[in-house]
């Protein structure tokens, strides 16, 4: 009897190896957490060496990857953003996700916390799950105070300006290093639907008893619905008083205009350096210079140029104020003379062209001085004000 015992016992050993085995098999060490940026965008350091359709993988699928405690129990789960290379190591950006079917015993990841990919069981992950509530806001509002409608624009993280030329003063020379560090987590808010128009400015003078130009005092019906073109800095501030609203960053535009990594985790060739298509994609919805034979300033209504947030007017028609100083990115200077000169905290960034520019000048990256500025003048263009949820 008690060899029977026994050799129950040992059965149940093997069987358990066995199971423990299994388990263990169907995951695969991946590397070690070697950074962390706001809890929310990990760096990856690949420790050994992996099959290269391991790594055509990680470059061309969203695979979900783990961290998985002693018993075997998953405590987070991870996207997998970007794979790189660096001094002959691999390196992959990761972004925590909500875990589904799985225990997760804590919300803090540590640098040196091992991550596994579940080899039997990899899924293609189409978007990004957010952990906000995102469906519980309401994606469009009407401002109780200047009646505009305001889009949503979820919290994100955002690639700016461009990589292409260093002259350019929109040169963010981490456009394809992806540093973490450079790579600005913009909160959420809402945005002007349409750019402010002459009648909405004016409604906005006569309620406030504000200072306004006498032209829109006297304008007919059918330009009431066209920008408000003429808005100094100063202007725009008053306004924004008026509404309880704030002028965006021109980080914020940009967020509004193309998007951020949740738009990208979204496309199919996510690790194609072409990460974000130039808004506009195409220039016959653009109100700007090559549209006319004379160039003219359309009403906000009539604009064709809706992105795919549902806001119009970010290309072409009117220069937009942002509250951004005309500075050097992070780790750029400036080199063209002209830049050097106006640099400072005295000139704002304007963005999204205008009718009387070119389409270059439409660009979501591109940043704008309106026109010539010179330090006895304002320079004046239209805008739009953004509703922070923070």
């Amino acid at each position: 009897m008690p060899l029977i015992r026994f050799l129950i016992y040992l059965l149940i050993i093997f069987i358990n190896f066995l199971v423990y085995s299994k388990e263990q098999e169907s995951y695969e060490l991946l590397g070690v957490i070697t950074s962390i940026r706001n809890q929310d965008i990990y760096t990856l350091e690949i420790q050994n060496a992996i099959s290269q359709d391991l790594l055509n993988d990680l470059k061309n699928n969203h695979l979900n990857l783990y961290s998985i405690n002693s018993s075997n129990e998953i405590t987070h789960c991870f996207l997998s953003l970007f794979l790189y290379h660096h001094n002959k190591k691999h390196y992959l950006h990761l972004i925590k996700i909500p875990c589904e079917n799985s225990v997760n015993l804590s919300d803090t990841v540590e640098m040196g916390d091992k991550i596994y990919l579940i080899t039997k069981q990899k899924e293609v992950i189409n978007e990004f799950k957010s952990k906000t509530q995102e469906t519980t806001i309401p994606k469009i509002i009407v401002h109780p105070i200047d009646k505009k409608i305001m889009i949503y624009v979820p919290e994100d993280y955002l690639l700016f300006g461009q990589g292409i030329d260093p002259k350019d003063s929109s040169f963010n020379p981490y456009y394809f290093n992806w540093n973490l560090e450079t790579i600005p987590k913009i909160n959420a808010f809402y945005i002007d639907k349409y750019e402010v128009t002459n009648k909405e400015f004016l409604t906005f003078c006569f309620q406030t008893n504000y200072s306004c130009p006498e032209f829109l005092k006297k304008l007919k019906k059918e330009d009431w619905d066209k920008p408000f073109i003429y808005a100094t800095y100063k202007d725009v501030e008053a306004y924004a008083e008026w509404t309880k609203k704030e002028i965006p960053t021109e980080w914020e535009w940009e967020l509004a205009a193309k998007g951020g990594f949740q738009e990208f985790l979204k496309k199919s060739q996510i690790f194609s350096k072409e990460v974000f298509p130039e808004f506009p994609s195409d220039p016959n919805h653009c109100n700007t210079k090559e549209k006319w034979k004379n160039p003219q300033l359309m009403s906000v209504y009539q604009l064709k140029d809706e992105n795919f947030r549902g806001i119009v007017g970010l290309c072409g028609n009117a220069l937009e104020w942002t509250s951004s100083y005309f500075l050097p990115y992070p780790g750029n200077r400036f080199f063209l003379k002209e830049h050097r000169y106006l640099t400072g905290k005295f000139f704002r960034v304007l963005k999204g062209g205008a009718f009387f520019l070119p389409l270059e000048y439409a660009k979501t990256y591109k940043r704008i001085l309106g026109g010539s500025p010179n330090f006895s003048g304002d320079p004046i263009g239209g805008f739009r004000l953004i509703l922070r949820t923070k």
